[in-house]
């Protein structure tokens, strides 16, 4: 139901292809969580074609949280700055600190949802942050979709939809685009190396 209809074709029309769903996740973020990970400015460290479709389950604001997001020019230019796939450690709240130095304003944009309708961001080509509610609760349902040969329902119809809801990793880094389902490659995931890394030598699979 979430992609059927006019979200279906944008998708196809962004990626000029099919797209398949590769897993499911739901989050619940709770407003007595520090800001870590995802609520620090980042890009996911995940091939560039990867779309991410959240549907808002409560309202997303100002007081319920959101998600921030810098426009694709301006995450050239902080990557150009020296801050692009930075690790977790490395990560920071305000993007203000990347351009200090230059003669140039991030323009950040909140993105606030109401709960039932959803938010499609490119989360490796763009830098972007989660905000923490500041009481209760937010939840979320995420998609994770990758470009096909085939389209989305072909592939719930030959394999079924229990590899989208998996309890594993979700992360696309070192799969096989190529292979049913996508396995993980364990060449890759065994090689003792950085993520980002990583990320370089997978990354010449998804030219």
């Amino acid at each position: 139901m979430i992609i059927d209809g006019e979200l279906g074709r944008h998708l196809e029309s962004y990626f000029g292809s099919f797209f398949r769903i590769y897993s499911a996740v739901t989050y619940r973020t709770h407003a007595v969580e520090p800001h870590i990970g995802s609520f620090l400015w980042h890009r996911d460290t995940a091939p560039m074609s990867q779309i991410h479709v959240i549907v808002y389950l409560t309202d997303s604001g100002p007081e319920t949280g959101a998600t921030f997001a810098l426009n694709i020019r301006q995450t050239v230019r902080a990557a150009s700055l020296g801050y692009h796939f930075e690790s977790l450690e490395d990560r920071i709240q305000d993007i203000d600190t990347v351009f200090a130095d230059v003669d140039e304003i991030p323009e950040v944009v909140r993105h606030d949802v109401a709960a039932g309708d959803s938010l499609v961001i490119a989360p490796s080509r763009v830098l972007h942050r989660g905000s923490l509610p500041k009481t209760g609760y937010r939840d979320t349902f995420t998609l994770i979709i990758l470009p096909s040969m085939t389209p989305w329902r072909r592939d719930i119809e030959e394999f079924g939809d229990d590899h989208v809801f998996q309890k594993i990793s979700s992360a696309t880094l070192s799969t096989n685009p190529f292979e049913a389902l996508s396995p993980l490659i364990p060449e890759e995931t065994e090689r003792g190396v950085s993520v980002r890394d990583q990320w370089v030598l997978t990354g010449q699979m998804f030219p």
